[in-house]
C-alpha cells in the first residue's frame, strides 16, 4: 500500500518535534500531540507538520517531517513546502490564525 501523505498546519510545535530538536515542549495543544503520536504509529501514513516559529528550519525522518515558518509573510514558504511534499490531505488546525488563511489560499492555487 502506498503511503497516505498528510500535511498539518498548526499553531504550535508538536511535542514530537520538540523532542527531535531538544527543545522544551509546550503544555497546550495536547490533542495535536496525541494525534501526532497516534498517526506516527501507522505505517501507511507519512505525516508532515508546519508551524510558526521565530526561525525557519526543517527536519524529520522517513515517515515524518516538519517545517517551521515565520507568521508574517509565510505564503511563499508554505507554498514551497506544499509543492515539495505534495500531500494527499492538508489539515489546518485553528482557523483563527492568519497563516491558516494563507494556507487555504495556497492550497486553492495549487489545486489541493
Amino acid at each position: 500500500m502506498d503511503s497516505l501523505k498528510i500535511t498539518w498546519v498548526c499553531n504550535k510545535m508538536p511535542t514530537k518535534v520538540s523532542l527531535m530538536r531538544n527543545r522544551q515542549a509546550d503544555s497546550f495543544g495536547g490533542w495535536i500531540d496525541w494525534t501526532c503520536e497516534e498517526l506516527s504509529k501507522k505505517k501507511y501514513i507519512r505525516l508532515c507538520v508546519l508551524f510558526p516559529d521565530d526561525l525557519e528550519y526543517e527536519g524529520g525522518d522517513k515517515d515524518f517531517s516538519y517545517y517551521s515558518f515565520h507568521e508574517k509573510n509565510c505564503m511563499a514558504r508554505i507554498k514551497s513546502i506544499l509543492k515539495r511534499e505534495n500531500p494527499d490531505i492538508v489539515h489546518i488546525w485553528g482557523t483563527e490564525f492568519s497563516h491558516t488563511n494563507q494556507t487555504a489560499k495556497v492550497c486553492q492555487a495549487l489545486g489541493l
